[in-house]
């Protein structure tokens, strides 16, 4: 009975074990998009969420990718804290969408950035190439939501307005954020588990 019942529960708590992700990530023109957040806010309802692109199998031509966007519901605020090349080859966040000529402005909860003057001349995202991330830092007036939408733009060269530089297309498609758990947690779970375990293999040993 008694080995029934741990048996049981160790199972429950494996259940408990939060998704590494919830939701698929969306591929378009052989790319590969996934946005994940932690869902925990930090002071102010700030919450951390990464975009990733994986550009391996972008089949749109060889360039760039210069301009990207994401769209937060009732998000107030978006700062980009990490991209690719570092924070200065990107433009300030700024309130909108993106385009295949760079950030439009229009305020609302869409978040844009795009290749500064410094990010033209280190180029850090040929495509196709590498996995690309961005780190930002979204301001909430209440919990952040799962719903999200992402825009990405590529061009020829790393000057999105330079002259003879012709686009390569573009992704504008919803997509939904993945919970990713905090390491914290997945300690605390991974030590209670491998505590229960002992536990059950100590019983069972003196069983036989």
């Amino acid at each position: 009975m008694k080995k029934g019942f741990l048996a049981l529960t160790l199972l429950g708590l494996v259940a408990l074990v939060p998704t590494l992700a919830r939701a698929d990530s969306i591929i378009s023109n052989g790319s590969v998009y996934t946005l994940s957040s932690d869902f925990v806010p930090g002071p102010g309802n700030v919450y951390t969420v990464t975009l990733t692109i994986d550009t391996s199998g972008f089949s749109q031509g060889t360039g760039y990718l210069n301009v990207i966007s994401v769209q937060f519901t009732d998000s107030t605020s978006a700062t980009l804290v990490s991209g690719p090349g570092g924070v200065a080859d990107w433009t300030s966040v700024v309130s909108g969408p993106a385009m295949s000529n760079g950030c439009q402005y229009n305020p609302g909860n869409h978040w844009c950035t795009e290749l500064s003057a410094s990010g033209i001349s280190d180029e850090p995202t040929p495509v196709p190439g590498s996995t690309y991330a961005w780190v930002f830092e979204v301001t909430m007036p209440d919990a952040l939501g799962s719903a999200s939408h992402v825009q990405a733009f590529y061009n020829e060269c790393a000057d999105i307005v330079g002259e003879g530089c012709n686009n390569l297309g573009g992704t504008s498609e919803d997509i939904t954020i993945q919970n990713v758990p905090e390491p914290a947690t997945l300690t605390l779970l991974g030590t209670g588990l491998l505590g229960l375990a002992g536990v059950v293999r100590k019983r069972l040993g003196k069983k036989s």
